[in-house]
């Protein structure tokens, strides 16, 4: 036990005085978990009250993420989906599948630089043309200011991203 004590620190805990303040807690005097699963029920509906929309969203997200963590951590991962889905075993569950509709992107914003400085940030349709994208640009108040009414020597453009407009200046 000497050799144990006088050893030098390895860890964090060793450097910690780490001494119990009295006796054990008789296991009849713990809070049972049902008890304690209450609490936080009450005070999360307490926050406020959330549409049904809410709701199913809330949920969907929490089995994605337990899905998703379930190689990890199976078995809180194990435990918290057995809670919520009366004794269902999550390792039994098919892995989650991609929604490609929600995935798709309607708009994106395209950076606008004339002689390769950033002069506009446009929000535009994710399936913007390469003439439709010139088009938004030249109309950008913030750009007609920096080419001032000229039309550009050059432009460059990489739809839906970004377009360079450049000048003789």
């Amino acid at each position: 036990a000497d050799s144990v004590d006088k050893r030098r620190p390895a860890m964090l805990r060793d450097l910690l005085d780490l001494k119990p303040a009295g006796p054990p807690v008789p296991l009849s005097a713990v809070e049972p978990v049902e008890a304690i699963l209450k609490r936080f029920d009450s005070a999360g509906m307490s926050l406020g009250a959330l549409s049904p929309e809410a709701h199913e969203t809330l949920a969907e997200a929490i089995d994605t993420l337990l899905h998703s963590l379930r190689a990890a951590v199976p078995h809180i991962t194990a435990e918290l989906w057995a809670r919520r889905h009366d004794g269902q075993h999550i390792h039994e569950q098919p892995w989650p599948v991609a929604d490609q509709a929600k995935l798709e992107v309607g708009s994106v914003t395209l950076v606008v630089q004339v002689d390769g400085k950033v002069r506009d940030r446009i929000m535009v349709p994710a399936k913007i043309t390469d003439v439709e994208a010139q088009a938004a640009a030249m109309a950008s108040a913030k750009v007609a200011a920096h080419i001032e009414g000229a039309q550009p020597k050059k432009v460059i453009v990489r739809a839906p991203n970004l377009i360079n407009l450049v000048t003789d200046k």
